[in-house]
């Protein structure tokens, strides 16, 4: 699922124009046994996590490995954002959630606001939930309103990828949608974010719930974070 030629082209040509930059990217190209605080974020800002990832570590083959039955919510600092759009893509390699007799399992990303209207907030989340037997849904969050984008099964090796845009100055985001080598689908317009007003100065990575449970897992390929779509 690993295509970077594209990629650093467009950021070689976003240095000579400024128009453009990754500004954390964390490809999870580490070797084997690597931590999340250890993996390498090789965008302009090199964000780091909070904290590690129980049971969770790269496989030496490009991918992130989620295996953890605890609750662990992470979030890497960046930037303040306070106007303008903010752009951010997720890529999964593929899961096993089989196994596990408990449906709770949940892996999130997005933006989160460490300040907010009263207190942290989340901007906006991606998540992958394991919603029953035989059910994984990929969806997005708001507030604690969580809306369907596609459905799986519990074993899934075919990737897929989703592209968080959201627009801080109009309080609303986007939701861009790629799965089986077809082009990126606009598949969420202009919803409200959880709060208005907010900013955008974290990235949430977080996974909770039974993932681990028996030989289940998650493999997360990518996270990355850009100032526009087109550097995604």
């Amino acid at each position: 699922m690993k295509s970077y030629a594209a990629g650093m082209t467009i950021a070689l040509l976003a240095t000579a124009t400024s128009w453009s930059e990754t500004l954390n990217d964390w490809r999870f190209d580490d070797l084997a046994g690597t931590t999340l605080t250890n993996a390498m974020n090789v965008g302009l800002e090199g964000a780091l996590w909070s904290n590690d990832m129980t049971n969770s570590v790269t496989d030496g083959a490009g991918l992130f490995v989620i295996t953890s039955t605890n609750s662990n919510f992470r979030d890497a600092d960046i930037a303040d954002i306070t106007n303008g759009s903010v752009y951010l893509r997720f890529d999964v390699a593929g899961w096993d959630l089989s196994a596990g007799l408990t449906f709770d399992s949940v892996v999130t990303v997005g933006f989160r606001d460490a300040v907010g209207v009263n207190g942290t907030n989340d901007t906006a989340l991606l998540r992958l939930l394991h919603k029953a037997e035989g059910n994984v849904e990929f969806q997005t969050r708001v507030g604690s309103v969580n809306t369907a984008i596609a459905n799986y099964g519990e074993l899934y090796t075919n990737g897929l990828s989703a592209l968080l845009a959201v627009d801080l100055e109009a309080d609303i985001f986007n939701v861009y949608y790629w799965i089986g080598g077809q082009p990126f689908a606009l598949v969420v317009t202009n919803r409200a974010i959880s709060t208005t007003g907010l900013n955008a100065n974290l990235i949430r990575f977080s996974a909770s719930g039974s993932i681990g449970e028996g030989t289940d897992y998650v493999k997360v390929d990518r996270i990355r974070q850009a100032t526009t779509r087109e550097e995604l």
